[in-house]
């Protein structure tokens, strides 16, 4: 990275840091903090199996949650809400699909193993 991108890095942090919403704010979880149980436990568990089958494009693995809702008989919004608390720590964030395939799947279903 030449010295104008590191620049131009800082300024984009320092941005964030201080004027950006809080939903722009936000950190990949090295380690899942929440204790999940039932319904919740099921999905997250099921979600990491999800994502060892293929390689999805965003629409593919957004469809897969209502899947996964259906499959479990939970509320999208507690899944996505669980999901959240496992990936970034928050109960709510940016599109869970893109999040998940920026970040990179590998590292989510490594995070997502904690879940036993």
């Amino acid at each position: 990275m030449n010295t104008e991108s590191k620049e131009r890095a800082k300024k984009v942090a320092n941005w964030i840091k201080k004027y950006a919403p809080e939903d722009f704010k936000f950190e990949v979880q090295k380690k899942i903090k929440y204790p999940f149980e039932g319904k919740e436990k099921e999905a997250l568990i099921e979600l990491r199996e999800v994502l060892k089958i293929k390689d999805f494009t965003e629409d593919e693995l957004f469809n897969e949650f209502y899947n996964i809702c259906k499959k479990f008989d939970i509320k999208n919004t507690d899944f996505f809400r669980a999901a959240y608390q496992a990936i970034i720590g928050k109960e709510e964030g940016p599109r869970l699909a893109g999040l998940i395939l920026e970040t990179g799947k590998e590292k989510i279903i490594k995070l997502l193993e904690q879940i036993k």
